[in-house]
């Protein structure tokens, strides 16, 4: 799903949305705001269980298992970065 469909199903401004997609914690996201997001991406963040599912997803490999975004025009200058670091904050929150 791309920045503007997030903006459009959530009524977030385009520029809210390109913020929110690349953070790993929402410590300092507005509650509603956050709501919003996550409902236009139709991903529940603060559901335990499939925030579970998806860090499983993230440790087993998640640049080989992305192939889709892989092939994507924008996986060296958007998708290749995003994913990186959140494997990285995944990684730290494992160690603490």
């Amino acid at each position: 799903m791309t920045d503007e469909e997030i903006a459009f199903r959530s009524e977030l401004p385009l520029s809210t949305v390109q913020v929110l997609s690349t953070l790993t914690s929402w410590d300092e996201v507005d509650a509603g705001v956050m709501r919003m997001f996550t409902k236009a991406c139709r991903m529940d963040f603060t559901n335990a269980l499939q925030m579970r599912r998806a860090t499983q997803y993230m440790r087993r490999g998640l640049i080989r298992e992305l192939k889709y975004l892989k092939r994507s025009t924008e996986w060296e200058t958007r998708w290749k970065h995003l994913a990186n670091k959140w494997r990285i904050a995944i990684t730290e929150k494992q160690k603490k």
